[in-house]
């Protein structure tokens, strides 16, 4: 099992917030908290509440 699927696993089965970032279209440095609530396993996709550090907005997504 690789870090980051430990890291979702960890989150998934604690219920708490995982930490993601990533680099935008723009090249630029994006973060957001997420707190996941559903796994669809056949689509390999989560469902989650996702909070952006940068605009403080919350969305599902």
């Amino acid at each position: 099992m690789t870090s980051i699927c430990r890291e979702i696993f960890k989150a998934l089965h604690e219920g708490k917030w995982l930490t993601i970032e990533y680099r935008n279209k723009n090249d630029k440095l994006t973060k957001y908290w997420i707190g996941i609530k559903g796994l669809n396993k056949d689509k390999r996709m989560l469902t989650v509440d996702g909070l952006h550090l940068g605009f403080l907005t919350c969305k599902e997504h």
